[in-house]
């Protein structure tokens, strides 16, 4: 018997409450003061690396931990158990590091972090680069230098320790250093890279908690992945990054954890502009790169632990298999050479989730489209090869893993309704196997903006002109209930101030949110969804069954809301649910929270 659920009231989603700026408990994130900050957030791995020591110790623990939290709610446990030979004394240590922006000493350099142990002698040194010495012991890097600073004294407290005045702590080495090198020191542009914990505290078990660190000012960080110039680290101090691969239509992540690899949903932004700094905060896992991305730009998003998908460029050579004698050798080099520079650009840092092969592709591009993707396979036969098709599903499905298609249905004579169907068919015309994303609408077609406005520049506008956070919102879900497993918002630039985006960038993050949410059950869907009629002609339910479990998607379907969503609210809503159990639980999941929907009626037909 079908099983009839009415809501005495649908929910409507705000963005009042989300604030998309620097705050005290963002994590790993530089401020507007340049100021380098890290609460060690939940939802984050370990900071600190385990380094050098000089005497025998086992690493007992090393986690993000609840129980102990100077007021944030986590902190970084460090926890060792060290056998020093008989006679040990003070310079015995045990190092762990933790790797910071550049931050030139300067008078005005500041670093400490909050510290609690169950014993004394916790120390806090910073780790100094002299760019302009070679270090003896390995010409390819700096000479570097550990300046001591506070020592953990106060048992089972917090306590702040500070890096000290270490421009007058690098005067005082000065000497030791000019000994050692048998002649003057150049310390010409010395900064800090790493602040560096001596966790020794004495023979037996040591439990340190890492809280609130902060060093500042920082300065734009040119380095490229972990560990590069760290002589003195020890071998393992890289940590190892997730791995990525594909199977079954799905992206799969491995943690290096006992879990093995787990699907992954990409909530992906375009990245043309906004500060990485924001997406971050709007709870992106993914950017999209275009090949042209600046240096600095792709380092700070590796630092950031976004995965990145960078696109290839597309060979000039119109290849042939049948015809492999007409293909013209230079242009065939030239082609490779091309492709082996951008590969390696992106590849060196381990965080590419896949390998995108270019935007709205078509028939007659199969043939270089196919080239590219043997070749990438060819370099990387791990990661997914991905591209954004206009039409030749079926003859690009050979050659690549994920197929995303992409249609701006706002301000257009497509109903939302018929913008469903789009997806549905086009996911349709793709072979099994696939992964399936789409690109969701957040700007205004220029073709729009130069018709309506005679403007096509965004900043230009003295209005808020489009599209509305709701219609963002119908988008997100219609895609998610059509079975596509990867979303990526198209133009971030429309996402910015200048362009009136704040509203679409509030509710994209709560869109986030409660992707994350929901995503277990997502990825657990075999199939798309169901479409139910609902009480009200203007909503219909989207259906999606994840195993045992069930979500129920209403979502406002009214003729013109491509134009203009009506107020999107009716008070009372009810669905007819086929296949359900008795005894079933109704949850109402939201950017707010989960929570059991105890008004529900029921009613057996």
């Amino acid at each position: 018997m079908p099983t009839r659920f009415v809501a005495v009231a649908m929910v409507a989603l705000l963005a009042a409450g989300v604030a998309l700026v620097p705050s005290r408990g963002q994590d790993r994130s530089e401020s507007r003061d340049r100021t380098h900050r890290d609460t060690f957030a939940r939802n984050s791995d370990p900071a600190w690396m385990k380094g050098d020591s000089n005497v025998a110790f086992t690493e007992k623990g090393h986690d993000i931990d609840t129980g102990h939290a100077r007021h944030a709610g986590t902190s970084e446990r460090i926890a060792i158990e060290s056998n020093p030979a008989p006679g040990a004394t003070s310079a015995e240590y045990v190092h762990y590091y933790y790797r910071t922006p550049i931050a030139p000493l300067s008078d005005d350099l500041t670093a400490s972090v909050y510290v609690k142990s169950v014993r004394a002698g916790v120390q806090l040194k910073a780790r100094v680069v002299l760019p302009k010495e070679k270090d003896p012991r390995n010409p390819d890097s700096p000479l570097t230098v550990l300046v001591p600073g506070d020592t953990y004294a106060d048992v089972q407290k917090w306590k702040q320790l500070t890096a000290g005045d270490v421009k007058k702590g690098l005067t005082a080495q000065r000497p030791a250093l000019v000994a050692r090198l048998g002649r003057e020191v150049d310390t010409t542009g010395a900064y800090i890279d790493h602040l560096v914990l001596n966790v020794f505290t004495g023979a037996g078990v040591s439990e340190v908690w890492v809280d609130d660190l902060a060093i500042g000012p920082v300065a734009d960080d040119p380095r490229g992945g972990a560990g590069k110039g760290s002589a003195g680290l020890a071998a393992n101090a890289k940590r190892k990054p997730p791995a990525v691969s594909f199977s079954g239509g799905d992206i799969l992540i491995d943690m290096h954890d006992d879990k093995g690899g787990r699907p992954f949903f990409m909530r992906a932004v375009r990245h043309t502009g906004v500060p990485l700094g924001v997406l971050e905060q709007a709870r992106f896992n993914t950017v999209w790169f275009p090949a042209d991305v600046a240096d600095d730009v792709y380092e700070q998003a590796v630092r950031a632990k976004f995965f990145l998908v960078p696109q290839l460029p597309l060979p000039e050579a119109d290849w042939d298999p049948a015809k492999p004698n007409q293909t013209d050798p230079a242009l065939m080099e030239k082609d490779a050479e091309l492709l082996a520079r951008h590969f390696q650009r992106f590849a060196t840092s381990d965080a590419v989730l896949m390998w995108d092969l270019g935007s709205g592709r078509t028939t007659n591009q199969v043939r270089r489209v196919a080239k590219l993707a043997d070749a990438v396979r060819r370099l990387d036969p791990r990661r997914p090869r991905a591209v954004d098709l206009w039409d030749g599903y079926s003859a690009y499905s050979s050659y690549v893993d994920a197929i995303g298609g992409h249609r701006w249905p706002l301000f257009t004579s497509l109903e939302l309704s018929g913008y469903r169907d789009w997806l549905t068919q086009r996911r349709a015309l793709t072979a099994p196997g696939k992964l399936n994303w789409t690109n969701i609408q957040t700007h205004l077609p220029e073709w729009y903006q130069n018709n309506v406005f005679g403007k096509p520049n965004c900043e230009r506008f003295d209005q808020p002109v489009g599209p509305h956070p709701e219609q963002i919102r119908l988008l997100t879900y219609m895609a998610v209930a059509s079975g596509y497993r990867g979303l990526v918002y198209w133009s971030d630039q429309f996402l910015s101030d200048a362009c009136h985006g704040q509203p679409r960038l509030l509710e994209i993050a709560l869109l986030n949110m409660e992707l994350e949410l929901l995503e277990p059950l997502l990825l657990a869907a075999q199939e798309a969804a169901t479409w139910r009629p609902t009480s009200d002609p203007n909503v219909q339910a989207a259906i999606v069954t994840a195993g045992k479990d069930t979500i129920i998607l209403p979502m406002w379907t009214g003729v013109y809301t491509q134009f203009v969503p009506d107020q999107m609210a009716v008070p009372v809503l009810s669905v007819v649910v086929p296949r359900l159990p008795d005894g079933a639980t109704a949850w109402r999941v939201s950017a707010a929270g989960v929570e059991e929907i105890k008004d529900l009626k029921k009613v057996s037909e």
